[in-house]
């Protein structure tokens, strides 16, 4: 772990510098990032595919976003948005990498790899789904009732290129571990696992899988809020426009956060299953 961080702070100094993270938000992705290297340098990768693409993606036509009020805040993610998007995945490398390493359990470690692999998909899903899906002509529909439009980047909206976007961001996970296990004997890596096709078909489904279950939380459990300004539901008890909203539906501790801890969690138990069965 102590390389990821030597690793992770160059990574960061460039993020602080374009202002894509908070400086919370940058410590806690060197943390996460450190986290992750208890898996070895594939571990690391597979993090690193997450963070890179959304970022990028994230970056995309910016100006139209902000114009819509669906881009990324200004001073980019803070940490609990990074713990929301990593923190499950963190928490399931270290037991991964013991069952690895040291137990020598090869099938408890591959489904903890896979739950690993999985979790990350799902956060890259949703990321993916998010960004791009915000650039879609046609309004969000709230994912429980179809027939509700909401604003761009309100938990529970799915537009069409979103979702095509969500199973593509699936997919790029799935491809990159697919790959690092494929390369784990090489590489003299643990991650070489047995019925390869299977375990990356369960990573790209567990993805689009998740980020599904994530925006049918944010639907229904995530705290919404109503803008008397604008006359639009919000995620946040202050809209964009500045306005204090009144409190709409939902649990008022369900953050976008805890929406996110809840899909990625509950996906990575899922896999981990499914791990036990076809490893």
């Amino acid at each position: 772990m102590g390389l990821g961080v030597l690793v992770a702070f160059p990574i960061a100094y460039v993020v602080s510098r374009r202002q894509l993270m908070s400086r919370d938000g940058v410590l806690a992705a060197i943390v996460v990032s450190s986290l992750s290297f208890a898996l070895g340098l594939p571990g690391f990768l597979l993090m690193f595919t997450f963070f890179a693409t959304s970022t990028a993606l994230t970056k995309l036509k910016y100006e139209v976003k902000a114009r819509k009020g669906a881009a990324e805040r200004a001073g980019g993610r803070n940490w609990r948005q990074v713990v929301g998007a990593g923190g499950v995945a963190c928490a399931i490398a270290l037991p991964a990498a013991l069952a690895l390493r040291l137990w020598g359990d090869a099938r408890l470690g591959g489904a903890l790899l896979l739950a690993y692999a999985s979790a990350i998909a799902v956060s890259n899903a949703d990321t993916w789904a998010v960004e791009v899906g915000a650039l879609s002509r046609a309004s969000p529909r709230l994912i429980v009732k179809p027939w509700v439009k909401v604003p761009p980047g309100t938990s529970g909206g799915v537009t069409l290129l979103g979702e095509i976007a969500s199973i593509s961001g699936a997919l790029v996970v799935a491809a990159t571990y697919a790959t690092l296990c494929w390369l784990a004997p090489l590489i003299g890596s643990s991650w070489a696992v047995n019925n390869l096709l299977a375990a990356a078909a369960v990573v790209a489904l567990s993805g689009w899988a998740g980020e599904v279950l994530d925006s049918v939380v944010g639907a229904t459990l995530q705290a919404k809020y109503f803008c008397p300004k604008c006359r639009v539901l919000s995620d946040t008890p202050v809209h964009r426009c500045g306005s204090r909203c009144k409190f709409h539906s939902g649990l008022r501790w369900v953050t976008n956060e805890v929406t996110n801890i809840i899909a990625t969690s509950t996906v990575a138990v899922a896999a981990f299953l499914a791990g036990y069965l076809i490893l």
